[in-house]
């Protein structure tokens, strides 16, 4: 299906064949009005003068705030450089940098085998025994670590992170709002000031606090982040605005919460919330698989997960290559202190 946007070129959106009735049935109630990349250079992004800006967030102006940092409307962490606005007070912008922390930690090994550059490049992920996993410019990965903890099979590597999941729903929300035009944003001034920028009336939020999560083939992926915003068609109890955004091999779907129209007509009462389909950017062949699970982001303490990775090494050819390579005899219990690999992306 071809989606067409002012002032901006095409795109072609994919779907399997068994997901048109769906399709169809979604889109008798939406249509797509924006949609968007982080790969937009910085010369095709006009921003207001920071004397001439307005906080869409917090309604300041200057000077009774300021402007001096960089508001990037998608966190920089996913690889966004250049979607910058002009519309997100330094103020603002330290309150959602609290938040973004606890996106960029749930994602955090994502972020390391997709090799997505943020502020301070690639992160990198280090184990309860020390072991880093480092992803390098090249698309190699590095196991590196002394005595790496083996199983027959490979390498396993078990790290920790932590996350406020509250904090995650509240940057998915606010990364939505930051694409809206200014006429949409306005009605949902209610939420902003109520929910996003303040930790008040966390207890109320849990409930809602649900995304949809798409994880496509890897065949599928995006190299950069993409979104697609939805808007209803008619005055119904389905939410004003839907919103999906696209991060290598997941899709993040979710509505845009407590529209004032929604509210005022008391729709929430009885909302009705359809799941957009997996649009895709590129064909899908007829084997690739989508798999969809709901993912609960409705608590406010700390939550502390634990991650394993297994790096499966035939350990037999591996030693056979090294013995070839420099002319050595290893032991049969050879033990391996660093291990770099290419992973099939």
């Amino acid at each position: 299906m071809q989606v067409s946007k002012k002032n901006q070129a095409n795109i072609t959106l994919y779907l399997h064949h068994e997901e048109k009735n769906e399709a169809s049935a979604f889109f008798e109630k939406y249509n797509v009005t924006n949609h968007g990349t982080t790969n937009i250079r910085p010369h095709s992004i006009k921003l207001q003068p920071r004397k001439a800006r307005k906080c869409r967030f917090c309604g300041r102006s200057y000077p009774e705030t300021t402007f001096k940092n960089a508001a990037h409307s998608i966190p920089h962490f996913l690889g966004n450089r250049y979607l910058l606005n002009d519309f997100e007070c330094d103020k603002c912008n330290d309150i959602f940098s609290k938040y973004e922390t606890s996106l960029g930690d749930y994602l955090l090994l994502k972020r390391v085998f997709n090799g997505t550059k943020g502020k301070r490049g690639i992160p990198k992920v280090e184990s309860f025994d020390k072991t880093e996993i480092i992803s390098n410019d090249d698309g190699i990965i590095s196991v590196v670590g002394k005595n790496l903890n083996s199983s027959k099979n490979g390498i396993i590597n078990k790290s920790k992170t932590t996350y406020i999941p509250i904090h995650i729903y509240k940057t998915f929300v606010k990364l939505a709002l930051s694409v809206l035009d200014d006429n949409d944003a306005k009605y949902y001034k209610s939420f902003i000031e109520t929910y996003l920028l303040s930790n008040t009336h966390d207890d109320d939020l849990l409930p809602i606090a649900k995304i949809g999560c798409y994880s496509v083939d890897r065949m599928n992926k995006v190299d950069e982040v993409r979104y697609l915003l939805f808007q209803k068609k008619s005055d119904c109890n389905n939410p004003h605005h839907l919103f999906s955004l696209y991060y290598a091999d997941h899709i993040f779907t979710y509505p845009i919460p407590l529209h004032l129209n929604d509210f005022v007509k008391g729709y929430y009462a009885n909302m009705d919330i359809p799941m957009p389909p997996p649009l895709l950017f590129s064909r899908r062949s007829s084997s690739s698989k989508v798999k969809f699970e709901r993912l609960d982001f409705g608590f406010t303490k700390n939550v502390r997960k634990v991650e394993e990775v297994e790096f499966i090494v035939d350990r037999e050819k591996l030693k056979n290559h090294i013995e070839k390579k420099m002319a050595i005899s290893l032991p049969e219990n050879f033990k391996l202190d660093g291990l770099d690999f290419r992973p099939n992306l």
